[in-house]
Parts: C-alpha cells; structure tokens; sequence
C-alpha cells in the first residue's frame, strides 16, 4: 500500500499527541510485570495498570527505578485529572506559529498543561521535555492540575532549600498525603522522581477520589463466592444493593493489607476492585473480613430517606413516632417479602418508597445487618371495642377468604391521623384504617389510622 502526503502527516500528528514511554491509558491488564517482584511500589503500579494510567515497556517491564521525564510526569497528570477527551479534540489553525515549547510528542499535552497554567514558569525556562523531573517540580505540576491547597504549614528539615515558588506546592501536595518527606525529615526537591514513586503518588490520588474512573468498572460489596466456570474464575459479590457476578482476569490482583492473597481465599471479604476494559476484574483490594454480628433486636418502622457514603445511612420512622438514624453493615441482606423472602439482585433500597415499612435487623453495637420490606396488608371498618384486643364491627361478607377482624395488641402500633401525624389515642365508634403483617390469626398491628 502506498501512503500519500496526507495519510503521513495524519500518521504523525496522532504520533505527536499520544505518549511514546510507559505511561498512557490502557485498560487492558496486558499480562504481568517482570520486574516489579519485592518492589516496594508493587501493589500500587498493578492498581494504577488495572487503571488504565499505565502500561509498560514492550519487553514486560515497568522499570519502577527509571527517573520520570518532565514530559512524561505532564501528559500522566493531565490524563489522571482527566483531560485526555478535552486534548484530544484541540486542533492547531493552519497558519498557528509553532508551539514555543515544542516537544518530541504529546505537543497537545504541553500546549495545554502551558495555556492551563499548570507547569510553573520556573520549569518552563529552558524546558527540556526529557529531562528528569524533580521533586519539587512534580509537586508543583500536581498541585496546578488539581487546584490542592494547604492552609498549613508543613515543616522540613531542609525547607529552606526549596524554592519560594514552589513551597505553596510541595505543602499541598505533602498535606493531602500525596507526597512525604523521607525518615530524616527532610523532602529533598532536587530529587529525581522515579517511575514506582510516581505509581504510587497517582494511586493515592485515586483512593482520594481525584481521578475519576467510569462507575462500570468498579465494583464493591462482599465476596460471596468463587466459581469455576466455563469462562473462568467468576466472582459473586454481594452488597446492600445487591449481587452481581463478574468474571476474573487471569493476572486479577488480589491484595489484603498491602500482601498479595490467593483469590479463592477471599470469601468473606469485603472488596473495592477495577474492572479492565472487557468489565473483567482486574484488580481487587480487600478491606476487612466479615464479622457475623448477630442480631439481638428487630425494630419495626417505615422508611423515610436513605443517605450514601461511609457508612450508608437508614433513616426511619418508628412505631414510637420517632425519628431514627441507623448505619447499615456492609454485609446487611436485604429481603422482600413479596419475593418469599429470597435475597434479590434487584436495587432493592433505592426502590423504598417514604412511609413503607420495613423490619431492621439490629445488633448490639447498633449497626443494622438485615433489612426485611415487609408484605404490609390493610384493612379499613368501624372501631367496635377496644380492650386487650381491638375488634371492628363485622362485615356482611360472601367471600369464603379470610379477612381478620380482631387484633391483639393492637397499641404495640403507632396511631396517626389521616396525614399521618402523630395522635394519642382512638375510641370505640372511629373509623380507622389499620396497617397489619403476619399469618392469620397471627396478625401484628403497625399502624392504625383514624379516617
């Protein structure tokens, strides 16, 4: 095939935007590392590589020893941060004058990251793109590209050798944990930065939440089991919300407190893990084992809102009429009852409406573990007598199905108006709406509204 002028110069600007090193998106796992074993960055380059931030050389290495280029550290931060789509899309007029920072690739990134102001004026005299960027330097690119600030001071021992224009960068970076000093107390800002370090600096920046990965390819709850399957090794994750199944890429990273873990052994545990781009699971993080509270309290009431984050929060409407707050395990169930009590892979949570009722399952600690909607019937008549027992008067009634016209306990429920408003007390003669769960003849009494 014969390629025109047009096809070449096409061929060299897609060259000129995409890095030529071993940092670029790929979400593809691509097999292992050969030369990462006893590296102290291990567990943080597989993160970063399940990803997509990084892929390695195409002999299989990562080379974690190798000082990152002023270049390499730009094009990586502003993929991190997520700009990639907004670079790709920029084009040069015909008749633009050439970039005054011209670079052997990734022209796209630097033209940016310069009219972003993200690279300090400092770095951008003599700029040399292969150059092995320091210390201070990244720090200061990383605070740019993700607008970080440090209301306080952060000490060094050698805090006078970096630069003034730089310190506001290197605290911001140092007091959201994302760069520290080494055990003499010092941050040393000439220092080269090498490829491990800058693995784990953009993992910390993802467990923070600064990158933002595609919700699809995370996944979180607790691993119910491992099966061999025809595909391969499928993983069952369950969660308040939930099951899913996902199948397990062959070089799937397993890790629990920093120790690479054989996946069958992780039952139990409660995972966050990265899908790669075939929504396989590619990397997996075990935070904690499973406990098995039991339950020593049931707590019947009606939904009013659910809040997200950690931990979720329940918040309900008692049979006192009181408001309630309770955080939900990690490894609650969730059950309908019009499902015959079988734990669904359905949303269930989010589906609550306000005022339904559910029973809590609750442990000492406080901490729900089981949530069960309930299967609420109604029934509506005429108060005939009220004592240990509330009876309605009959009703003439040709159906042979069995309608419950007398409730025992029927004050263990909370009394309403019809706006659902707290009143102290019904009497005989009212007409009430009465809200039930159980078997019959074994009904338990919720609510009773007054119409």
């Amino acid at each position: 095939m014969r390629f025109t002028g047009k096809w070449l110069v096409a061929a060299v600007a897609i060259l000129m935007l995409l890095p030529r090193t071993g940092w670029a998106f790929n979400t593809t796992t691509g097999g292992e590392f050969t030369d990462i074993a006893g590296h102290w960055a291990k567990q943080p380059i597989e993160k970063i590589h399940a990803i997509g931030l990084v892929k390695g050389f195409p002999d299989h290495t990562f080379r974690p020893n190798q000082p990152v280029s002023c270049l390499e550290a730009i094009t990586v931060m502003l993929n991190a941060a997520g700009y990639s789509d907004q670079i790709a899309k920029l084009k040069r007029a015909k008749n633009a004058p050439p970039s005054p920072y011209p670079v052997p690739w990734g022209q796209n990134y630097m033209d940016f990251a310069v009219q972003q102001k993200f690279i300090p004026a400092a770095m951008l005299q003599n700029f040399q793109s292969h150059r092995a960027i320091t210390r201070a330097e990244l720090a200061a690119i990383i605070a740019n590209t993700f607008y970080l600030t440090a209301p306080d001071a952060v000490g060094y021992t050698d805090g006078d050798s970096i630069p003034p224009d730089y310190l506001p960068a290197v605290q911001a970076v140092s007091k959201n944990g994302l760069m520290s000093g080494y055990p003499d107390g010092s941050f040393r800002p000439q220092g080269q930065v090498a490829r491990g370090e800058l693995a784990a600096i953009l993992s910390k920046l993802y467990d923070q939440g600064w990158i933002n990965l595609d919700p699809k390819r995370k996944i979180t709850g607790w691993i119910a089991r491992i099966n061999q399957v025809k595909n391969g090794t499928e993983i069952e994750l369950n969660s308040i919300y939930g099951t899913v199944k996902v199948l397990a890429d062959a070089n799937c990273k397993c890790y629990y407190q920093g120790q690479l873990m054989d996946l069958k052994q992780a039952v139990n545990y409660r995972v966050e893990g990265i899908l790669d781009s075939r929504r396989r699971a590619a990397y997996l993080e075990l935070l904690e084992r499973r406990t098995f509270s039991p339950v020593r309290q049931e707590v019947y009431a009606s939904y009013l809102r659910l809040a997200e984050g950690e931990p979720v929060v329940l918040t309900v409407k008692d049979l006192m009429n009181n408001e309630v707050d309770y955080h939900i395990a990690w490894d609650a169930s969730v059950i309908d009852e019009k499902a015959k009590g079988k734990t669904t892979g359905k949303d269930l949570l989010k589906k609550l409406k306000v005022d339904q009722f559910v029973k809590l399952g609750v442990t000492s600690g406080g901490e729900v573990k089981d949530i069960t909607i309930l299967d609420v019937k109604t029934i509506t008549g005429k108060v005939a007598s009220l004592d240990r027992k509330l009876r309605l008067e009959s009703k003439t009634s040709n159906s042979k199905k069995y309608v419950p016209d007398e409730f025992w306990g029927w004050d263990s429920g909370r009394l309403v108006d019809k706006d659902g408003e707290e009143i102290s007390k019904i009497e005989v003669g009212d007409n009430v709406k009465i809200y039930y769960i159980g078997e019959p003849f074994y009904e338990r009494v919720l609510q009773i509204q007054k119409q």
